[in-house]
């Protein structure tokens, strides 16, 4: 199940991150899954960064931090 989402800051996208230890980036116009990306520990939470360059990632076992393009 999904367990943290955010914005990006200009409003386009929207990332999520859950249990299934992945970290989703979705198109917030259209609704469409961008891309997938995995790591090795359930999530907690995310943001993305102001500049909209990064997702910051959270977990029980530490924090994430992704150079992609939000």
């Amino acid at each position: 199940s999904v367990t943290g989402c955010a914005i990006s800051a200009d409003g386009q996208t929207i990332v999520s991150v859950s249990r299934d230890k992945s970290i989703k980036v979705w198109d917030a116009r259209t609704g469409v899954c961008l891309t997938t990306l995995f790591v090795d520990e359930p999530l907690l939470d995310c943001a993305c960064s102001t500049e909209a360059k990064s997702i910051i990632a959270v977990s029980m076992a530490g924090t994430y931090f992704l150079r992609f393009e939000c």
